[in-house]
């Protein structure tokens, strides 16, 4: 059964396994809410409600805190189309050198739901970077929203323009091309991340300049989904394995932007300063 006609329904759903799953680590919840078959694409988990339940109590243990007393932050946005939903939450992270601060920092988990439950999952956990979570925590008022209400919407106008910048801007490394994709009060969800067009323009820029390389595509997404204005893609970037076995495990790298008189107007990124990935 298709779950394309109960997007709230989704997303409360979505939700319910955050909060009650991820966060409490409840084995009751993981069976209710997931199919037997259920398939989370990261590493350590494997198939079915038993094997999540299992790995979220080894999670809690060798964290070593009280997985109730940390509570699921507002999310700053909840994007369903079709039978996919994606959350994103606001995580700040203790600064890499600084702990005393942190960062801003949004975590995304996209799920898909067959027969009013989760099938299948795609977060981008970090195998060996565990993110910190504090109690109580949530998406202040300029960092919470919503799909706008933008009427007629042309979603599949709005993923080419996400797929179109990946590609002529971050597959050659060109910051030219920025200006034909972004808008010029282009707006940062972080605060270590440059503002405005030119910010990016000189982001890009700067990668260009310190390691040169042939153009090359973009990976292809593993998830790309739109509701209203807002568009979120990831794509998977395998990282290596410690130790030097050659062995790789799948880290998905995700970004939502919001679609703007045809232009991308803010970006919110869920790549931790802690541990960015490595590409190729």
């Amino acid at each position: 059964m298709a779950a394309t006609g109960r997007p709230q329904a989704n997303k409360q759903l979505v939700l319910d396994f955050l909060r009650e799953v991820i966060v409490s680590r409840d084995s009751g919840a993981a069976r209710k809410l997931v199919t037997d078959d259920y398939r989370q694409y990261a590493p350590g988990i494997a198939r079915g409600p038993g094997a999540v339940a299992e790995y979220m109590r080894q999670v809690a243990q060798e964290q070593g805190h009280d997985p109730a007393a940390a509570g699921l932050p507002a999310p700053v946005f909840t994007v369903a189309e079709g039978d996919l939903v994606t959350a994103c939450l606001y995580l700040p992270q203790p600064e890499p050198a600084d702990p005393g601060e942190t960062y801003d920092y949004f975590s995304f988990i996209t799920c898909r739901i067959r027969d009013g439950k989760i099938a299948e999952c795609w977060p981008n956990t970090h195998k060996y970077v565990p993110l910190h979570r504090s109690p109580g925590s949530a998406a202040d008022g300029d960092r919470a929203t919503h799909p706008g209400d933008v009427g007629v919407t042309d979603l599949e106008a709005n993923k080419q323009l996400v797929r179109d910048f990946y590609v002529r801007v971050f597959g050659t490394l060109d910051p030219g091309a920025v200006g034909d994709y972004v808008a010029h009060d282009y707006h940062q969800h972080a605060a270590h991340m440059p503002q405005g067009r030119s910010g990016l323009e000189e982001f890009v820029a700067r990668i260009a300049a310190s390691a040169p390389r042939a153009a090359a595509a973009p990976p292809e997404p593993a998830v790309l989904v739109a509701e209203g204005d807002i568009v979120v893609i990831a794509a998977c970037l395998p990282q290596p394995e410690t130790g030097g076995s050659g062995a790789s495990w799948p880290y998905y790298a995700y970004d939502a932007y919001r679609v703007k008189d045809g232009k991308l107007a803010e970006h919110w990124s869920g790549i931790n300063k802690a541990a960015p990935p490595r590409h190729g």
